[in-house]
């Protein structure tokens, strides 16, 4: 049975990419903020492969707390439209602690290395405009990351890159939308879900 992917994000680049290779396999998708990375030239690619070999050479550093209050409490300085109880919330799902009781990110730090190869915007268009699949794009419309796509991060761009997308924007929200805005979110992933 086709699957429906919800995804955030990495997790919304990665379910648009799946369901433009394997269109049987998908019923619907529902992404957020998956919007795909800013266009590169070939010119950056030895910088970047240089700055890969060098990370790979040095230990990966993780971020360790006091506390899951104190995690929270930079989760919140980061992301200020999360409420305390969110922040709270997204504390405790991202956190683990030690048996020292010092708390660390439940994830690889290295997940922000640089990739050391060349992010082709071409070919992740060209992958997105095999979904066969009923698409939902949601937007915060106070993202910062549609504007560092650029042009690429117009409304117009992003229909022109997914064909037949249902576009749905979210005021007063960021990159975290589902999290800043779960009372605006849920409703439209709810309609979506339900009539596909």
């Amino acid at each position: 049975m086709p699957a429906r992917i919800v995804g955030h994000s990495m997790g919304g680049n990665i379910a648009n990419l799946y369901a433009g290779l394997r269109p049987k396999r998908v019923r619907c998708v529902i992404n957020l903020e998956g919007l795909g990375l800013p266009r590169t030239v070939a010119a950056d690619a030895p910088k970047r492969m240089r700055k890969w070999l060098d990370q790979i050479k040095s230990p990966a550093l993780e971020k360790n707390y006091n506390s899951f209050e104190q995690l929270a409490s930079v989760i919140q300085f980061r992301y200020p439209r999360f409420s305390p109880g969110a922040a709270a919330f997204v504390a405790r799902v991202w956190g683990v602690q030690d048996e020292d009781g010092r708390v660390r990110l439940a994830a690889d730090p290295r997940h922000h290395w640089v990739n050391p190869i060349i992010y082709k915007r071409e070919d992740a268009e060209a992958t997105w405009r095999e979904i066969r699949a009923p698409l939902l794009m949601m937007t915060g419309e106070e993202s910062d990351y549609l504007k560092r796509l650029g042009p690429d991060g117009t409304m117009d761009a992003l229909r022109a890159a997914h064909p037949g997308v249902e576009l749905a924007g979210i005021a007063n929200a960021g990159h975290m939308l589902h999290i800043e805005r779960p009372e605006a979110v849920a409703p439209v992933v709810e309609a979506f879900l339900d009539a596909h």
